[in-house]
């Protein structure tokens, strides 16, 4: 086995679509949101199909001709890459009976993380106490657990006694060499677009006109010297290499470096919070999809969790068609962020098929 890191540098203001997009690729009757604003950072499939892409292109095996060429072409991409993308609803079936699809020599990716100077950041966990405003804890400070009793019937209830809602919780990246917490603000800044777009309502026959209207939108960059970063975990070798690459729904321009390590983000993660910690505690490395589509909270004393929506994007290279090639699902999926965290000894939300592609690491800090 082959393990990279991979970093990509933004070049220019980037979008990640989430819900609040102009749509991608179809025209619609309804009206698009005014207003819509970029995740500040790719999701897990996007990262990985990004990286299938590098595979692919660095083994001349992008598909791009018709007949029987083309027939080879998926052959020779189907053993490298898999005949598919990544799928929510077939990772979902595979809770309990396998690894889901396979991904040719790709054996998984690690959650994202961030990498300035040759240091390696995670999302905050959600449990550090963020401090005053004119005096915010600049290093990880977990809140202090204590216990309540419970009214009716017997025993306690744990909870963080110096949360304060003002202050909030959580926040920005930790370092994993020193546990010094950076702000978003220190790692993102806004670009902020205004103009004008056609909402696609018109329609001549029924007497409707659209002369478009005012839209805001808003793209990040990261800031000089963050990258994000994944570990790829390779059956075979890929070349160590310095190129462009394209994600996000602009197709904005990434510089990605590919080398060889033999760091683990896991291992890492939770060397640098050992001991920090006074009671058993379960931290989301990567977004969390629960299992079933719902997170009961029976085997969890008590969280600390946010929440998103995601729509993977779903490719098939045999449509005849842009679209159809390129394509959101259909379902929602609602995950909790990673940064979350979970006060109990037990295992839970245990997906190996989301595990492939960076997604349900959960691990004890």
């Amino acid at each position: 086995m082959s393990r990279y890191l991979i970093t990509f540098r933004s070049l220019e203001p980037y979008f990640f679509g989430g819900e609040r997009t102009f749509g991608f690729g179809r025209e619609t009757g309804q009206k698009q949101p005014y207003y819509i604003l970029s995740e500040k950072t790719p999701s897990q499939p996007t990262l990985f199909g990004t990286l299938r892409y590098i595979i692919l292109a660095q083994n001349d095996a992008l598909i791009l001709n018709t007949g029987e060429k083309r027939t080879a072409e998926i052959e020779r991409a189907n053993k490298l890459i898999g005949k598919e993308s990544f799928l929510f609803s077939k990772a979902n079936s595979q809770i309990t009976s396998g690894f889901g699809q396979n991904f040719g020599i790709i054996n998984n990716i690690s959650p994202l993380f961030l990498i300035k100077d040759n240091i390696w950041y995670v999302r905050t966990p959600y449990n550090h106490n963020p401090g005053k405003k004119n005096s915010p804890n600049t290093r990880y400070t977990p809140f202090v657990m204590k216990n309540i009793p419970v009214i009716s019937g017997s025993g306690s209830e744990i909870y963080p006694s110096d949360y304060k809602a003002k202050e909030g919780c959580g926040g920005g990246y930790v370092s994993l060499d020193d546990m010094c917490v950076i702000p978003d603000k220190d790692i993102f800044f806004s670009d902020a677009r205004t103009g004008i777009i056609s909402h696609r309502t018109e329609d001549v026959s029924a007497g409707i006109k659209d002369d478009g209207s005012l839209f805001k939108k808003e793209r990040w960059m990261l800031i000089d010297g963050f990258s994000f970063a994944i570990i790829a975990d390779l059956s075979e070798d890929i070349k160590t290499d310095t190129l462009i690459v394209f994600m996000g729904q602009d197709k904005s321009p990434f510089c990605c470096e590919i080398t060889k390590t033999d760091e683990d983000l896991i291992t890492k993660t939770r060397q640098a919070f050992s001991g920090k910690n006074q009671l058993d505690i379960k931290y989301a490395l990567s977004d969390i999809m629960p299992v079933g589509g719902n997170f009961s909270g029976e085997d969890v004393s008590y969280y600390i969790a946010d929440t998103k929506v995601m729509r993977n994007l779903e490719s098939n290279m045999n449509a005849d068609n842009y679209y159809g090639r390129l394509k959101k699902s259909e379902k929602l999926y609602k995950l909790m962020k990673a940064g979350s965290v979970f006060f109990t000894d037990k295992d839970f939300c245990m997906n190996e098929a989301l595990r492939k592609i960076g997604m349900n690491v959960i691990i004890s800090i």
